[in-house]
């Protein structure tokens, strides 16, 4: 049955039924007789009278968000059907408006990301050659380069856990003298579906150049394993999201750029999608740039960019004889 469903969401199920047990050994609910499978004793615990509510009160009170609680109650339900694949999960309507109301109580949201230009991104790289990094200077510049021309999600080109190593060194190839080629195996809006290409151009003369910084880069790890993480510095050691904010945040400290607080590896892919919506790209190339396979790429569009494309196409109308 686990196979039935993708390896994050059975870590969600897994980590849930954790929570569960853990709620559980701290009530005083007796244990069922036998049989004792896990299901069979998730539909006991389960089916008594206010049980999986004090379980959404107890995940409340630990700080967990309504969107990871609902994924543990999902977790109990998969883990509680039984071996004719039957779910067995009564009182899901009294469930459904707790975990509405659990995150209208939740705390709001913090501030969105903010998108990083080419501009900027410039500056970064200009700084990251003054840092005196060593060898982990071309490490630097290349994962800012290919952030912002890659329009990458984070989970794409940064290693978190024991997730996946989607972007790897073997799947990073020269295709002409002014090309890259990467090849995403796995994304999140194509977990199964045929390999995602996505291609750097040239830039002569252009510092954020992402081929130049991928070859500089790639020149300095040709040793290196096929199979490794493709972004590891000197030591071997993959950059994780978490390094990767906190470097991105010390450089723009030192640039004296406001809010540096609210920059993240998100802020590339922001950057990129805001850039080419004010440019008024069309929607298929930016779909394609950010590999969208919807309009969902207008939630990375920030208000900014909106006014320029505003005032652009105001122009064009203004122009008309």
């Amino acid at each position: 049955m686990q196979g039935s469903v993708e390896r994050g969401s059975l870590k969600t199920y897994t980590s849930g039924l954790n929570k569960f047990v853990e709620f559980l050994s701290k009530t005083k609910i007796d244990v069922p007789p036998p049989p004792c499978s896990t299901s069979a004793q998730l539909r006991y615990f389960i089916s008594l009278p206010g049980v999986i509510e004090s379980f959404i009160c107890f995940c409340f009170q630990q700080n967990l968000c309504a969107k990871s609680t609902g994924g543990y109650i999902d977790g109990l339900k998969y883990f509680s059907t039984d071996l004719d694949g039957v779910p067995f999960f009564p009182r899901e309507p009294i469930i459904s408006r707790l975990l509405t109301g659990f995150q209208k109580m939740g705390k709001r949201p913090g501030p969105p990301a903010l998108g990083i230009d080419v501009i900027l991104l410039r500056r970064i790289m200009t700084h990251v050659e003054s840092m005196h990094l060593g060898a982990d200077t071309a490490l630097w510049k290349c994962m800012f380069s290919i952030a912002f021309f890659g329009a990458f999600r984070v989970s794409e080109f940064l290693v978190s856990d024991d997730k996946l190593k989607l972007l790897s060194f073997n799947r990073v190839r020269l295709v002409a003298n002014d090309m890259v080629e990467f090849v995403l195996v796995k994304t999140k809006n194509n977990s199964s579906g045929p390999a995602q290409q996505v291609l750097f151009a040239a830039l002569p003369g252009d510092i954020a150049c992402p081929v130049r910084a991928l070859l500089t880069f790639m020149s300095i790890r040709a040793m290196s394993s096929g199979t490794q993480a493709f972004f590891t510095d000197r030591l071997g050691y993959a950059v994780t999201p978490e390094r990767f904010n906190l470097v991105l945040r010390r450089i723009l400290t030192s640039l004296e750029v406001l809010e540096p607080e609210r920059y993240t590896a998100k802020s590339f892919r922001v950057g990129a999608a805001s850039m080419a919506y004010s440019l008024n790209l069309s929607v298929e190339d930016i779909q394609a740039l950010g590999r969208w396979a919807s309009s969902a790429f207008l939630y990375y569009v920030r208000s900014g960019a909106r006014a320029i494309r505003v005032c652009s196409i105001h122009k064009k109308l203004a122009a008309v004889v």
